[in-house]
């Protein structure tokens, strides 16, 4: 089925003005609401006759303790959500960007990021759009298909019998990690979930939720930081990699930190290239069911020795 966020955001504003409308007696009032219900009927028809476009936005709402009602959200659960989603959606988008390059086409990462750009009713939640560095909406085909494909993991996650071995080969880490921290917030919580992006739909109730807990949240998956001495050999903005020889001198990969600016790589790369020093990192190890590991190594930081 196809939603229309365009529509569903005019159906909010819609039963919200009707409600006001219902209890005022106030005649200029009633006049000045009635003439806004007519004028969102008529947006609502024209969007009606629109296809819903595919864009670089995504609307969530919850349920639960997480928020209140209708009327509000716990700024924790918000924070915690909100960067969960963000992360899943980046990770993918850099797993994309890298494979464009291993296949030898030209790719680059998107330079902008996500923003709050609504507070949504009916339950209660937020909508997050990626903006490009002056501010404006960014509709990157990469973000767009980043956004759509996490949507069909965290869908994939919540059915029963799914193959998580198979799914957590095919993810990168720091997106299955995202992907565990989003259920165990919301399990904690109560919480259904509901996303929408474009003609893309997404409702988990509690029983998906739960179902999705255990299948993630049950599997073996360890974080840990560390701070490593290595000799650090450059990190590449634009596919989000670093190099490093490890202190028995063999060469090491890893993923850069989504929380460094592309100023702040390039400074790291100017003040510890080819030099010994400590980095700082997140370490991920994923266990199969299989008894296979998965590792993966995040730069967060450099300091000299």
């Amino acid at each position: 089925m196809e939603y229309n966020p365009n529509l569903n955001r005019l159906q909010g504003q819609l039963e919200a003005i009707e409600q006001m409308l219902s209890s005022t007696s106030d005649i200029l009032m009633r006049t000045s609401l009635e003439n806004r219900v007519a004028f969102l009927k008529q947006q609502m028809a024209e969007a009606e006759a629109q296809p819903p476009l595919d864009e670089a936005r995504l609307d969530v709402w919850f349920s639960g303790k997480g928020v209140y009602g209708s009327q509000g959200i716990s700024a924790v659960f918000m924070k915690d959500t909100m960067q969960a989603l963000v992360g899943m959606i980046q990770s993918s988008t850099r797993d994309k960007v890298r494979k464009l390059k291993e296949e030898h086409k030209k790719a680059t990462m998107p330079k902008g990021q996500f923003y709050v750009t609504a507070l949504t009713h009916g339950s209660f939640g937020y909508e997050l759009a990626y903006k490009d560095e002056q501010g404006a909406l960014f509709d990157d085909p990469a973000i767009v298909e980043s956004i759509r494909g996490t949507m069909n993991v965290i869908e994939t996650a919540t059915q029963s019998g799914a193959d998580m071995d198979e799914l957590i080969k095919e993810q990168p880490i720091r997106m299955v990690s995202n992907l565990k921290d989003l259920f165990t917030t919301l399990k904690k919580q109560g919480s259904t979930l509901r996303m929408e992006s474009g003609s893309n739909a997404l409702l988990l109730d509690t029983n998906h939720v739960s179902q999705g807990y255990d299948n993630v949240c049950l599997s073996d998956i360890i974080e840990k930081q560390e701070e490593i001495p290595a000799v650090f050999q450059g990190a590449f903005i634009e596919s989000g990699k670093f190099e490093y020889t490890d202190a028995e001198g063999k060469l090491q990969h890893g993923n850069i930190s989504e929380e460094l600016s592309n100023d702040a790589i390039a400074q790291l790369n100017r003040d510890f290239s080819r030099r010994e020093c400590k980095l700082q990192i997140i370490r991920r190890i994923v266990s199969y069911s299989s008894g296979k590991k998965k590792e993966n190594v995040e730069l967060m930081g450099i300091v000299g020795c």
